[in-house]
């Protein structure tokens, strides 16, 4: 699964962040160690965040149950994202943001 994360953070980094790409020795080892951070910061908080809505809908079924778990693994992962990977853009690479989309830093 990091490795999910660790292109994201490529994609991002090298679009975005170039002069931080072009400052590391090693920008595969940097990709890697982002995904690998992002990874585990999800893990570290699903169990509590699981626990959390099951005590709190425990009348809820199978499927309405899949569905709040599924919520709360993306909202671990959009926050894991902008903490590690969706930094604030460099300056000069405003012309590189896709139109409608936003993200942690853009103004």
């Amino acid at each position: 699964m990091s490795a999910k994360y660790a292109k994201i953070a490529e994609r991002y980094w090298t679009t975005y962040l170039p002069s931080r790409v072009r400052e590391t020795k090693d920008p595969d080892a940097l990709f890697e160690s982002l995904g690998e951070q992002v990874e585990t910061m999800i893990l570290t908080g699903l169990p509590r965040a699981e626990e959390a809505v099951k005590k709190e809908n425990p009348d809820a079924t199978y499927p309405q149950m899949a569905g709040l778990l599924r919520g709360v693994r993306g909202t671990l992962e959009a926050a894991a994202l902008r903490d590690v990977v969706y930094l604030t853009p460099e300056r000069g690479t405003e012309d590189k943001r896709m139109p409608g989309t936003t993200l942690p830093g853009w103004e």
